[in-house]
């Protein structure tokens, strides 16, 4: 089976020639070469010695994966402290990217064996990663240098961002704050405190950015050059939420799950719905008691996308008994939409008239 047109995840890439009278749409990955079985299988060859050489040097006693593993139960005032070197010597991130340049050099095609990111204006790769520990490498090409993007995010976690080179950018700090109750699993979009710009300033090369992400959060904005950062992330077990708000109003504009697993299961579940699945919806119930009240609802939402008939008990139960008050009322709304449709479709059918 496969995975991907790569063979990945399966029993490797597929052999033969084209089939005779090959026929399909143009596609994308046209330029990937599938029925050469020789290069594909230098590609695969050249992706996994690059993937053991760097799993051999992550294994090493003085590695910063070894450094990481024996970190992963500390306080992230620990963790910035003992990784604060590998932060500030930058040899061992240029000797992994040669690696990883000499690779696709050799091998075009050939996909580096480390996780890439991108998002907005910035993109990366992670460079190491030992839960709840990452350490990324994040640029913004000169080409996008603009204004900050539309949004602030504020999530669970400890960060620790070294600027390599500013290229001339700004720092936008915006802050926000949470109470008690909402640490305890009580967040509410309408009673949810403000965001504010509380500092804008030039960038420098070196500078260090310590953020509590929770209520702290940055946007970088302008410049001419290059932006290169390294970040060191401390996820953080936390009930409240991802939250994106305007930068100039200072409101909430969504929330949505902080759980990483959660995202995960989203994915997985957005997936099934596409595929119209409906044989899946056990699965889409299940979830739906999961704590995090933005999982659920987003769930729920994925569910009555996917088969509004099976969606209807469980909505109707999350509108009059879910923990969350704005999930039960946005449940509610939601409730009278369906059954409406449901019932105009219902009504629609019955006066078809009967086929001869």
């Amino acid at each position: 089976f496969m995975i991907d047109e790569r063979g990945r995840g399966g029993a490797g890439p597929p052999t033969g020639a084209v089939p005779p009278n090959f026929s399909r749409a143009p596609s994308r990955h046209d330029h990937f070469p599938r029925y050469d079985e020789g290069l594909r299988q230098r590609i695969y060859d050249c992706e996994a010695k690059l993937d053991a050489q760097l799993r051999s040097e992550d294994a090493a006693d003085d590695s910063i994966i070894a450094r990481m593993t024996a970190l992963t139960s500390a306080d992230p005032d620990m963790i910035f402290h003992q990784l604060s070197d590998f932060l500030s010597d930058h040899r061992w991130i240029a000797a992994r990217l040669a690696k990883l340049a000499a690779m696709a050099a050799a091998e075009p095609f050939a996909k580096p064996p480390v996780r890439i990111f991108s998002g907005g204006t910035m993109g990366g790769l992670i460079l190491a990663e030992v839960q709840p520990i990452i350490v990324s490498l994040i640029i913004r090409p000169f080409e996008v240098a603009q204004p900050a993007d539309g949004s602030v995010i504020f999530t669970p976690g400890h960060g620790l961002t070294m600027i390599v080179k500013s290229g001339g950018a700004r720092i936008q700090r915006y802050r926000t704050s949470v109470t008690p109750n909402e640490l305890a699993g009580q967040f509410r979009a309408a009673t949810a405190a403000p965001c504010e710009l509380v500092e804008e300033a030039g960038l420098n090369d070196g500078d260090v950015i310590r953020v509590d992400q929770q209520v702290e959060s940055f946007n970088v904005t302008g410049g001419n050059g290059d932006l290169v950062m390294i970040q060191l992330f401390v996820q953080q077990s936390s009930m409240v939420p991802m939250r994106e708000y305007d930068p100039v109003s200072g409101k909430l504009i969504r929330v949505a799950t902080a759980n990483r697993a959660n995202s995960f299961r989203q994915m997985g579940l957005a997936v099934l719905r596409t595929f119209g699945r409906r044989d899946a919806a056990p699965l889409f119930a299940e979830a739906l008691a999961d704590p995090d009240f933005a999982m659920r609802w987003q769930v729920m939402r994925e569910m009555i996308a996917l088969d509004a008939h099976a969606a209807l008990p469980h909505l109707t139960t999350m509108a009059a008994s879910d923990p969350h008050p704005e999930v039960r009322a946005a449940a509610g709304q939601t409730l009278s939409l369906i059954r409406e449709r449901l019932t105009v479709s219902t009504i629609a059918k019955e006066a078809e008239p009967c086929p001869m």
